[in-house]
């Protein structure tokens, strides 16, 4: 009794400890779980909250928004026609001068050009001088008898140069009739060619009429068949021809030998039936083509017999020709022997003259090299002429009221004629702005529109849209709009804002402006990209590139990667990065 007691003890004791184990094990699975369904709602609430939207189809009534720099109607540039070194510059830039108020001094010593000038009239002057001192006169010589031996040489290579050309025309008429003649043998070379396919054609189609009948080839062996079968049950002995089943003699009173031969002869009348309405027609209408054929194949050969013999003669008449050429000179050499001769006429009436009037010729050359140079010394008292009225004064002043908005060189530069030295805006032309924006908000705008000032209050300046052009730098993108600029407290490189437009139109793509950010590479907007988890949805930050096509006070109508099914991001607790996790605002 008491061992049973105490195993019984033990037993409670042991069965004790496993129901803890238990239950520990239980409780801790059961925090684990809980954990684990719960850790995705506690992450959650460490994320930044976002708000999104998906962009919308609707109407907005367009503005154009933009900034520009208000500039001059016109402009002047300060130049100097010549090379001086600047004394002082007597304005800055963003200074406002009137007509005839003194913009640089110049440094009193003439030109680099002016010197230069002088300098050269100097020294042609100098030479014009000598060439007027006498010359002394060469003896004549003697050189008559080569001057006449000069003339003939060249009358008989004038002739040997038309005798070339003739042979050498000659020459390509017969190479002309060569290759005319040889042109013609091929051309009918190749219509032989063709007659011969085309009669071998018809001849194959001749011999193929009955096996390319199908049902002809059909009807004969249905003939065959049922003369199989007649002459199977007529026996051997038959006295008949089984070839002509219209001549069998009459059977004996058997229905089925009648009937074999009834059969017998319809086939025979059904192949002759199908031989004389398309075999024997067939037939005869080729056999006339191929005579027709054979005719042409013969006129084609007949022709290539003529026409090589054409070749054979125009190559005997080539060959004469050129066999009588032998010896005679070509063009080219009968031209440089003909030039060659001229030459050294040439250098004969050169002697000659020389010999004979070397006084006259000299005296007359010395008078147009005198007139030559007296040109020369001229032109270069007109260009010193030219540089003394050009010299400016020591005071340059501008010709007109403005603003200095250029000022291109400082004290103790050396001006370049035509180059800008400064650049004054006419305030007194009027003032434009300039702003450039996407060709499609600028298909909603049109000349003559009045801007809205946005950045100034109650400032009485005016803007009206003058002119649509395309950009130089992206014709294909954007338009330049230029708007004229008036009123009292306008001044050279203002800046202002403006918006201008008022058009309704429908839009695929429309979100908040607020949603809208901008970096150095331009426009975009953060969207939602969902990934799915076994714990759920995660929700990640996505950056999309847009254009703002069009505005109004609180949306844009946008283009570029963005869609229809993208959740854009349209506000945010803190500052997001691209591929940062974030939670959705309930």
């Amino acid at each position: 009794m008491t061992n049973d007691l105490s195993t019984e003890v033990k037993h409670k004791k042991k069965h004790g400890r496993r129901d803890w184990v238990k239950n520990a094990i239980i409780i801790f699975l059961s925090v684990l779980l809980v954990l684990t369904f719960f850790s995705n709602t506690i992450m959650n609430y460490s994320l930044p909250e976002v708000a999104a939207q998906y962009p919308q189809s609707t109407t907005i009534t367009t503005k154009i928004r933009g900034t520009g720099t208000v500039e001059s109607a016109q402009s002047y540039n300060v130049t100097v026609q010549e090379n001086r070194t600047i004394a002082a510059v007597n304005v800055k830039k963003g200074d406002t001068i009137k007509a005839g108020q003194t913009l640089l001094t110049l440094d009193a010593t003439e030109s680099q050009e002016l010197q230069d000038a002088r300098t050269n009239l100097s020294s042609l002057q100098l030479e014009y001088d000598k060439m007027q001192l006498p010359k002394s006169e060469d003896g004549a010589a003697a050189q008559a008898a080569s001057l006449s031996q000069a003339q003939s040489a060249v009358s008989k290579a004038e002739t040997d140069l038309s005798t070339a050309r003739k042979n050498a025309s000659d020459l390509k008429w017969y190479q002309d009739q060569v290759t005319s003649a040889k042109n013609t043998a091929s051309s009918a070379s190749a219509a032989k060619n063709s007659a011969d396919s085309a009669l071998t054609a018809l001849k194959d189609q001749l011999e193929n009429v009955e096996t390319g009948n199908s049902e002809y080839l059909s009807a004969q062996q249905d003939l065959e068949s049922k003369k199989a079968i007649y002459e199977a049950m007529a026996g051997s002995g038959s006295s008949s021809s089984s070839d002509d089943p219209e001549g069998e003699a009459s059977p004996a009173a058997d229905p089925a030998l009648e009937q074999a031969l009834a059969d017998y002869q319809a086939a025979s009348a059904e192949a002759q039936r199908i031989y004389d309405e398309q075999i024997a027609p067939q037939k005869a209408y080729l056999s006339q083509q191929v005579d027709a054929a054979q005719q042409t194949a013969a006129e084609a050969a007949t022709a290539e017999a003529n026409a090589n013999a054409a070749v054979e003669s125009a190559q005997n008449a080539l060959d004469a020709f050129q066999s009588s050429m032998t010896g005679a000179s070509d063009v080219a050499s009968a031209e440089a022997a003909l030039q060659s001769a001229k030459d050294a006429l040439s250098s004969a009436q050169a002697a000659a003259t020389d010999a004979k009037n070397n006084t006259t010729y000299n005296n007359s050359v010395s008078k147009l090299e005198l007139d030559a140079k007296a040109q020369e010394v001229k032109a270069a008292e007109e260009k010193v002429k030219s540089l003394e009225e050009k010299t400016s004064a020591a005071n340059i002043v501008s010709r007109y009221a403005g603003v200095v908005t250029e000022v291109n060189v400082a004290a103790g530069d050396t001006t370049t004629p035509d180059t800008p030295l400064m650049v004054v805006e006419l305030t007194e032309k009027g003032y434009t702005l300039k702003a450039t924006v996407k060709k499609e908000q600028a298909r909603l705008l049109k000349e003559g529109l009045q801007a809205e000032i946005t950045n100034l209050w109650d400032s009485g300046i005016n803007m009206t849209l003058t002119s649509i052009t395309s950009d130089k730098s992206d014709p294909a993108g954007s338009r330049v709009l230029t708007f004229s600029v008036t009123g009292d407290d306008v001044s050279v490189g203002q800046s202002l804002s403006f918006s201008v437009g008022d058009k309704n139109a429908s839009y695929d793509l429309v979100i908040p402006s607020a949603a809208i950010h901008t970096d150095s590479n331009g426009s975009f907007v953060y969207t939602v990209q969902v990934k799915s988890s076994p714990l759920g949805n995660r929700y990640t930050v996505k950056k999309k590139t847009v254009s703002i096509v069009a505005s109004d006070e609180t949306n844009s109508a946008v283009s570029g990667d963005l869609t229809a099914a993208d959740f854009v991001i349209t506000t945010s607790t803190v500052p997001l990065d691209v591929g940062s996790q974030v939670r959705i605002a309930e």
